[in-house]
């Protein structure tokens, strides 16, 4: 399943929708709202998504790779840095640490990163 931000499962679960699900879907995005809530942790991404190895740069941090992507994380004049970047096309996003799961999966969206989450959290 893609890793959705809040509003777009929101939106994916509720429009549409008769009244006979209706409570059931509401009572989902309640779940998945607490899910994206968590306070995020780089080591989320090897737990949560498929594909990503984590590989320990000592010069720059911790980095995490999905073929010919990358995520870094570093401290740069006392800020925890969070890079995307395209290794192919040396695209790179520089961004601020994110506060929540929700915040991460934003942030890799707009870098053009599809994450996929791993099969056990698509009933959440």
């Amino acid at each position: 399943m893609k890793a959705l931000t809040f509003i777009e499962f929101y939106k994916e679960n509720i429009k549409n929708v008769g009244p006979a699900e209706l409570e059931d879907n509401i009572l989902a995005c309640d779940k998945y709202f607490d899910f994206v809530s968590q306070t995020f942790k780089p080591e989320m991404i090897i737990e949560l998504f498929e594909g990503f190895e984590i590989d320990n740069l000592e010069k720059f941090g911790v980095g995490y790779f999905y073929g010919l992507t990358g995520i870094t994380f570093c401290k740069e004049e006392g800020e925890q840095m969070c890079r995307h970047y395209f290794i192919k096309s040396i695209i790179t996003y520089e961004l601020f640490m994110p506060t929540t799961l929700n915040d991460f999966i934003s942030d890799c969206q707009r870098a053009g990163i599809d994450l996929e989450l791993k099969e056990k959290f698509f009933n959440i």
